[in-house]
């Protein structure tokens, strides 16, 4: 008797979308994948005289669904992730993550990380120049900070946090970690006026790796995905899949859940079952065991929380030859999301962005199981420019609560990537299949 205990699922990134290939990575399943092939059919046009229709043609095969997981930090949901965005930078070994973020006067704070040093630029958007204040009213000396000075990431940290107009935060790692031994990962430029810029630095010994992802806003199309599912009397193998959509969402005193609408182009039955992939024991992610930030705000009292991102794939890639979809193009890229929070007088304050179209940053830190070396299982979605959609009031127990709603925006000459997501993990290479 199926049972949906014993459901599987596992995938793969192809090289040429819709030729399939042997999945090799195990998907952390919530649910019960809906990902199947529907058929299409319409009765003859041709009346015979008899009074009924006299059979059906199918037209085409529709290969579509949902994947609904547990967003473990793990080589599945990074595939799924680099698949639904497209973009996957280098992996890079890690010490630890640290957040700088400028509280100043200034509308920007232009950020400059070297291996040896990093710089502060503010004042006018595209026309920093040196935070080169006196003492802690500046930014170390002359506007730059030299790593050696301060050579351990707490060190680091510490001296920041005496500066006027700075704040940082040790995102996970160890603080006697080395600042400069091989250093931080470059950034060319990257903007911390009222947002936790963040920086990697790197390690040699940890073991332990920072996967980022970004969305990939060229011409170039996502990549696609060979996703085969078991459990359900046979083993069906899905070619030419891609991740439409993917929404997360976490509450409080409750597990983050994330989900994937696909679109495919076939299937093959009667599959082999993939033997010697497992889910690997990544820790699942607590919606407490995070933090928010949104503007210039560190929110503890955030209740729930969404964040919804598109492709809005063009599925009616058909042509002559099958009844199968030939193709799947790429559309208008786009994120949104709400999350609800206690209203006091600091929520309430969000609301005047609605009416203005301010457009702000927003953050959401998810940690998960210890990976040692004072590291923690890590999902960071930095969205450094979104605006405010509507702002409702709600009522949870007699408690007043005030939830946002959210949109995500790419300005031409902003420093960032709209959206950021970064995981730490064990994986060492980029998820290329």
């Amino acid at each position: 008797m199926a049972n949906l205990n014993n459901v599987k699922a596992y995938l793969a990134l192809e090289t040429t979308a819709g030729t399939t290939v042997t999945p090799t990575s195990a998907i952390s399943i919530r649910d019960m994948p809906s990902l199947d092939k529907h058929y299409d059919r319409k009765p003859s046009e041709v009346i015979l005289g008899n009074g009924m229709r006299q059979g059906e043609y199918t037209l085409d095969t529709d290969v579509k669904g949902s994947m609904s997981v547990s967003p473990r930090v793990n080589a599945g949901n990074g595939k799924l992730l680099k698949a639904h965005l497209g973009l996957e930078a280098t992996p890079v070994q890690v010490a630890g993550l640290v957040s700088i973020r400028y509280i100043g006067a200034s509308a920007s704070c232009k950020l400059v990380v070297t291996a040896t040093n990093i710089t502060s630029n503010i004042g006018a958007f595209g026309a920093e120049t040196a935070d080169n204040g006196s003492g802690i009213a500046g930014f170390g000396i002359s506007g730059v900070i030299t790593l050696a000075t301060y050579s351990t990431i707490g060190a680091l940290v510490t001296y920041i946090n005496t500066l006027t107009n700075y704040k940082a935060v040790l995102i996970t790692g160890a603080s006697g970690a080395s600042s400069t031994t091989p250093g931080p990962v470059a950034i060319t430029k990257t903007q911390a006026a009222n947002r936790p810029a963040i920086i990697t630095f790197q390690s040699t010994t940890t073991l332990d790796y920072a996967h980022t992802f970004t969305p990939d806003l060229s011409v170039n199309e996502r990549p696609s995905l060979s996703i085969q599912k078991e459990g359900f009397q046979d083993n069906m193998l899905y070619g030419g899949v891609y991740a439409n959509s993917l929404t997360m969402q976490g509450a409080t005193k409750g597990f983050v859940q994330m989900a994937f609408d696909l679109i495919g182009m076939n299937e093959t039955i009667g599959q082999t079952a993939i033997a010697g992939v497992s889910i690997p024991s990544n820790g699942d992610l607590v919606t407490q065991a995070g933090s928010f930030y949104f503007d210039k705000t560190a929110y503890s009292t955030v209740k729930d929380f969404s964040f919804k991102s598109a492709n809005n794939l063009i599925s009616d890639g058909y042509g002559m030859g099958s009844i199968d979809r030939a193709y799947v193009q790429k559309g208008l890229y786009e994120a949104t999301g709400d999350f609800t929070v206690q209203l006091t007088a600091g929520s309430y304050a969000e609301r005047a962005g609605l009416i203005s179209m301010t457009q702000f940053s927003m953050q959401i830190i998810l940690q998960g199981a210890s990976l040692g070396n004072s590291l923690l299982e890590t999902m960071i979605i930095d969205l450094p420019t979104v605006q405010v959609e509507d702002f409702q009031y709600t009522n949870n127990s007699s408690v007043l609560f005030a939830k946002i709603l959210y949109r995500v925006f790419n300005q031409p000459s902003q420093y960032d990537a709209p959206v950021t997501v970064t995981i730490i993990n064990t994986d060492t290479a980029l998820y290329n299949s």
